[in-house]
């Protein structure tokens, strides 16, 4: 994550939004972390909130987090309401603080309003996908007719589904079993929202910035994945990722 050029390049020159990824990660981190035996999660659920409500108060956009929370705990028995109520506890000092200096200083809970947009929803989508591209790809492969990039995806499709069928429960329980799904949820939610968002309101273009907290999250999605497939039963899936990992 690190080593992430969407993050190499955004931490250049807005401190602000590595600062709200890194307590994203560990609000996170904190509901995938299993609480202690004969535990309610309360505890988890209170740490997770406090991270949200500090993700929040650095960057107004990571607010949907918590909501998403929230509705799955709602879904988890047994203590299911003890551990939203905990989450939304630990949200409440530093995100309500923010809320209500807004209200206090503007009269509005999120700041000055903001105009309509001038970019359609198309527009937007197509903005969102060249950013997440070129998170992965250098920008060269994206060029008009540059036909590498069409090679690429064929390989990615055929290791995907190469991958899946292999490990595919393997893949399940690194990615969806539990709390482990609520990064990917968060990834795509995030980046529907922010396309939704830009073409009702006029804001800056969408671009790695605007990105980085969706893209974020995929990283340890696609560290879980390479986790699963060097399993110790996949020796030769392990053996071919080391000749990749070399030749790149």
């Amino acid at each position: 994550l690190l080593h992430f050029g969407p993050l190499l390049f955004v931490a250049g020159y807005a401190w602000s939004e590595t600062m709200a990824i890194a307590f994203l990660l560990a609000g996170f981190l904190m509901l995938t972390k299993p609480p202690p035996e004969k535990s309610s999660g309360a505890m988890h659920g209170f740490m997770a909130g406090l991270c949200f409500g500090l993700a929040f108060a650095t960057r107004y956009a990571l607010l949907p987090a918590v909501f998403l929370v929230a509705a799955w705990t709602l879904t988890q028995r047994p203590h299911r309401w003890r551990r939203t109520g905990a989450l939304l506890f630990g949200f409440a000092p530093p995100g309500g603080a923010v809320i209500l200096r807004n209200f206090l200083a503007q009269g509005r809970p999120f700041g000055p309003p903001r105009g309509p947009s001038t970019q359609g929803l198309l527009q937007n989508a197509a903005d969102s996908w060249s950013a997440t591209a070129q998170a992965w790809l250098p920008p060269a492969y994206l060029d008009p007719g540059n036909q590498v990039r069409l090679l690429v995806c064929i390989l990615a499709v055929l290791a995907g589904i190469t991958i899946i069928r292999q490990r595919g429960n393997l893949l399940r329980d690194a990615l969806v079993r539990g709390p482990r799904m609520l990064p990917l949820l968060w990834a795509a939610g995030y980046l529907l929202f922010l396309v939704m968002y830009r073409s009702r309101y006029e804001m800056d273009a969408i671009g790695p910035r605007l990105m980085l907290p969706g893209l974020a999250l995929l990283v340890p999605a696609a560290a879980a994945c390479v986790a699963a497939v060097l399993s110790p039963e996949g020796r030769g899936l392990r053996t071919a990722a080391v000749v990749l990992v070399v030749l790149a």
